[in-house]
C-alpha cells in the first residue's frame, strides 16, 4: 500500500509486512506511554472543552485526516482523534500505514476499522501509539460529551 501527497508535502508513505516508510525511510510511531505532554494535530480552540486539563503541544494540523494519521505513523504526533463519521476511502490507506508503523487505529468506540461495508463510513478515528490509544479514546468521548452539552454539531454531511 502506498500513498503520495503532492506539494507542499512531497511525501510518499508506504506500508508493507516489513513496516512503514516515508520517502523510502523506515518510520515508527513515537514511544510515548503517558499523557503528561502529548503532541496532537488539534485546533487550539478545542482545549477549552477538555474535561480535565492536560498538556497538549499542538503540531501542524493539515486539512486531511489521512495526513494527520501519517503524522502519527511518523512519530511527529503522538495521536490523532476525530469524533465525526468519515468515509472509509479517506482513511483506509492511512490506517494501514499507522498500523504498519506500530500504532493502533480504531473508530471512536474502539472498534477496529472494517472496510468495504454497505455504508462506507467509519464512526470517528482514534489513531495513536498503542499505550495512548485507550486514554485518547476516553478523552475523545469526554470531548464529544462536552461539545454536545455546548450545542456544537458533532457530525458532518457526507
Amino acid at each position: 500500500m502506498e500513498c503520495w501527497w503532492p506539494r507542499p508535502w512531497g511525501l510518499t508513505f508506504a506500508a508493507t509486512r516489513a513496516g512503514a516508510t516515508c520517502n523510502g525511510q523506515p518510520i515508527a510511531v513515537a514511544r510515548l506511554d503517558t499523557l503528561d505532554v502529548i503532541r496532537l494535530p488539534v485546533e487550539p480552540a478545542f482545549a477549552s472543552f477538555w474535561s480535565a486539563p492536560w498538556r497538549v503541544e499542538p503540531v501542524h494540523r493539515p486539512n486531511s485526516q489521512a495526513l494527520r494519521m501519517a503524522l502519527v505513523a511518523s512519530g511527529e504526533a503522538h495521536g490523532m482523534v476525530d469524533g465525526r463519521a468519515t468515509h472509509e476511502w479517506d482513511v483506509a490507506a492511512a490506517s494501514l500505514i499507522v498500523e504498519a508503523a506500530g500504532g493502533r487505529v480504531t473508530d471512536r468506540e474502539g472498534v477496529p476499522f472494517r472496510f468495504n461495508k454497505p455504508r462506507p463510513q467509519v464512526a470517528g478515528i482514534v489513531a495513536a501509539t498503542p499505550a495512548l490509544h485507550e486514554p485518547l479514546a476516553r478523552r475523545l468521548a469526554d470531548l464529544r460529551a462536552a461539545l454536545h452539552r455546548a450545542g456544537v454539531a458533532l457530525e458532518r454531511d457526507g
